[in-house]
């Protein structure tokens, strides 16, 4: 828990320094829910519209290739770990919208 609250808020911290055009922030929903377009958007935040033509059928077809994939299974958290977690995170889920 606290590489978590250490990574994520020194990214936090410095991800304004990043110069404009040079981070992209794509999250996992976006990704799960369509790959291809999250890609896209990647591809045209930077700049490198010209080359998604080219490469978007290989994303593409791999994205199709992995339609049978199962994700592992989740039980959950006892309620007190649970509580743990959303106090500890509670700036980075507020900061990257998780509930």
């Amino acid at each position: 828990m606290d590489q978590y609250e250490r990574m994520y808020s020194s990214y936090v911290r410095h991800r304004a320094a990043v110069p404009p055009g040079r981070l992209v922030e794509v999250g996992f929903a976006q990704l799960e829910a369509d790959p291809v377009a999250a890609l896209e958007r990647v591809y045209t935040a930077f700049g490198w519209s010209d080359r998604w033509e080219a490469v978007a059928p290989l994303f593409a077809d791999y994205s199709s290739s992995l339609a049978d994939f199962k994700k592992n299974h989740f039980n959950g958290l006892q309620p007190e770990a649970e509580a743990v977690v959303r106090r500890r995170w509670a700036p980075s889920f507020a900061e990257f919208g998780y509930t």
